[in-house]
């Protein structure tokens, strides 16, 4: 079939003279439906008037100016006028270029237009209108979620619901009860729950007739996690009766994403953003979001860069760190735990609700560093066969937003190069900045110098000057690339070789060397056993048991103390890193130690207050000389008879014998001490001032006699 171009996505072109490839392609059947053609200057358009060109709904318009987007993205501009059109399209664009919104303003303007005739929108319910299909749980969540704050304004006439796949029954009772218009699930989810009606004439027993449009979301991991069978089945469900919208979205375009073409959609159009190409249109050098970086170490010492980079602050902001197994995630965040840098673990084996319940603790900003694996590795098991404990439906490296993440550091280099390409995905998106950090092994047992390769192979190079340019790290920019003899406006591979020397790590070996010995396999086995008793403690359908077994419940909430008390002895000994230890070499580059939680909140108070005015101490006064100095008597300077007198007295007084109080002498009440701790005693009527309490002269005594005390 031959493919034409769509004049619509094409970019306006530069004043040079020299001819540029299009950053959009697209490829269309051999009648394409019209186009306006746009004008070859094309001045930069926001979304308020990209909506009214679109003819958008009201309520979409105003709930995308309250999401604060300010200019839409390149694979926005060339997909959302073809797919409001009602074709189908397929859509090849790279993570963080803005995707989600080319089938969420699509299928909302849809459901609400089918809605607008009705007299009461509340009561026009006519079965589920959109299904969107995605790969993971939690891609489902986070996709029901950006609906959701796409109808902010129109929520009483669409009502989205995600299936979370535990039971086809609960999935198919949720959708008629919610009477929902979109629905989001996993296609295993959507395929059961439709198999398991409750009810004749069910919401998704109908799908064929009333679905008005499908999406599949990250195409190609869809198909990777084996899900053929039951997207085959839901395609034949929904066009059966009628021929519904399809849209396909996914990073890379491969035999198996084409094959799926031919079966979900009839003459769409292929929308392809180019590789160097910007997210918002221009050139991905002049752009400069994302930084690519690597740093060679040796075997074992990973955790000692890591330590490194953390504690002094090359890395600020919020991230997230990758690693290839489950058992190294754990004993990174152990590792992490013992120097007080607080981390969020996500991975695989933890329950559903306890990975959304981290994704949402970690967007909310409650924590800064994630420690995280991705689809790949859980992928890559013994005999092709993932472990039974791990949830075959995870992936987070893939897809999901973490919202506002600065940098991303892969302790352990990916396995793939497409798996690399979606752990630093996670930064830079949307056209923020974002700094990529890889920690590869040269030499020993592990050596990553092949994987090293075939990742610099499959990612474009970048400009030096670019590469400097971009990033969100300030210290780790302002680190050399290891590339002495090229100039600014050379090219390099990505990832680019950072300057960092080895050597400066010195300094800290002994401490990294001394807390890694606490991190022990009883230490990680509890750490993994800990997650899951969580899970179990909050679970609805324990809670009966619970109570009918206090036994099991005492099991559950024991605290294994032991296992934690040399964790807080070394975590009080090294939280502080002295400023002498930093290395001159990155104290150049601006890197400092992070001050402590405590210490930040005592600075913080105290500077609260002198904003205030208030110049009060808290410090005692009333055992200060200074401060408690009477001058009264030296009102009038007496002559010089009564000046000798005094000094005879004064002698005579000296050559006395020293007195001896027994307890019953009255001048024993009237010296009294200024100890602070003596002093709060008798603000307290603690100890000796304790009325009906022993007096305080029972501390002289010893044995039944008193020993006297002389004054």
């Amino acid at each position: 079939m031959d493919h034409g171009e769509l004049p619509h996505g094409e970019l306006p072109p530069k004043k040079k003279k020299k001819t540029k490839r299009k950053a959009v392609a697209f490829e269309e059947p051999a009648a394409p439906a019209p186009a306006p053609a746009e004008p070859e200057e094309e001045e930069e358009i926001g979304w308020g008037a990209f909506c009214d060109s679109l003819e958008l709904d009201r309520r979409l318009a105003r709930a995308v100016a309250q999401l604060g987007w300010t200019r839409p993205s390149l694979v926005q501009k060339a997909t959302l006028p073809v797919a409001l059109s009602g074709r189908d399209c397929l859509v090849r664009a790279r993570t963080g270029s803005g995707k989600t919104a080319c089938y969420a303003l699509p299928i909302l303007q849809k459901v609400l237009r089918d809605k607008a005739s009705a007299s009461d929108a509340r009561k026009a319910y006519n079965g589920v209108r959109a299904l969107v299909l995605l790969p993971t749980r939690e891609l489902v969540a986070q996709a029901r979620r950006q609906l959701l704050e796409l109808a902010a304004y129109c929520r009483e006439s669409v009502t989205v619901v995600a299936l979370r796949g535990d039971s086809a029954r609960d999935d198919a009772l949720s959708v008629s009860e919610s009477r929902g218009d979109i629905v989001c699930a996993t296609p295993a989810a959507a395929r059961e729950a439709s198999e398991a009606l409750l009810e004749a004439k069910h919401p998704l027993e109908e799908l064929g007739s009333t679905c008005a449009s499908y999406v599949i979301d990250e195409a190609d991991l869809v198909l990777g996690f084996g899900y053929d069978e039951d997207v085959s089945a839901l395609i034949d469900r929904l066009q059966s009766h009628n021929k519904p919208q399809g849209i396909l979205l996914s990073a890379t375009l491969g035999a198996d994403v084409r094959g799926l073409k031919k079966l979900a959609l009839r003459k769409a159009a292929t929308i392809t953003l180019d590789e160097a190409a910007g997210v918002f249109g221009g050139s991905r050098d002049d752009e400069a979001q994302l930084a690519q970086y690597y740093v060679a170490v040796q075997d074992g010492d990973k955790d000692l860069v890591t330590y490194v980079m953390l504690k002094l602050g090359l890395l600020s902001g919020r991230g997230v760190l990758f690693v290839n197994s489950v058992d190294r995630c754990y004993r990174l965040k152990l590792f992490l735990d013992l120097f007080s840098i607080r981390t969020l673990v996500l991975n695989a084996e933890l329950p559903l609700a306890s990975r959304l319940h981290a994704i949402e603790a970690y967007n909310r900003g409650y924590y800064d560093l994630l420690v995280a694996t991705d689809a790949s590795v859980e992928a890559v098991a013994a005999d092709d066969e993932a472990p039974k404990s791990a949830d075959e439906t995870f992936g987070v490296a893939r897809g999901i937003d973490f919202r506002d993440v600065k940098w991303v550091l892969n302790v352990d280099l990916p396995e793939t190069p497409m798996s690399y390409t979606h752990r630093v995905g996670r930064t830079a998106r949307a056209g923020a900045r974002g700094t990529a950090l890889s920690l590869v092994s040269i030499g020993g047992r592990k050596d990553d110098s092949e994987r090293l390769t075939n990742i610099q192979k499959a990612q474009p190079p970048r400009k030096i000057a670019a590469l400097r340019a971009g990033g969100a790290c300030d210290v780790v920019a302002a680190l050399d690339i290891g590339e002495d003899d090229a100039g600014a406006g050379a090219h390099v591979p990505q990832p680019a070789r950072l300057a960092f020397d080895a050597a400066a790590c010195e300094p800290f070996r002994y401490r990294v060397a001394d807390v890694s010995r606490g991190v022990t396999h009883a230490a990680v086995r509890e750490a993994r056993a800990a997650e899951l008793r969580r899970e179990m403690l909050n679970s609805e359908a324990l809670k009966d048991h619970f109570e009918a077994n206090p036994g099991d419940l005492a099991v559950l909430t024991h605290d294994r103390a032991e296992l934690h008390v040399r964790r807080d002895l070394v975590a009080a000994q090294v939280r502080h890193v002295p400023s002498y230890l930093v290395p001159p070499s990155l104290a150049a580059a601006g890197a400092a130690p992070k001050a402590s939680f405590k210490r930040k909140k005592r600075s913080d108070r105290g500077g609260a207050k002198r904003r205030r005015g208030d110049t009060s101490s808290t410090r005692r006064k009333d055992n200060d000389p200074l401060q408690t100095f009477d001058s009264g008597g030296l009102d009038s300077t007496p002559k010089s008879g009564e000046l000798f007198e005094e000094e005879e007295e004064e002698e005579e007084a000296v050559q006395e014998p020293p007195r001896v109080f027994d307890e019953r002498s009255p001048e024993l009440s009237q010296n009294q001490s200024t100890a602070g701790r003596v002093a709060w005693k008798k603000a307290h009527k603690k100890g000796g001032f304790k009325p009906g309490g022993p007096k305080r002269l029972k501390k002289f005594s010893k044995g039944d006699g008193f020993r006297k005390k002389k004054f």
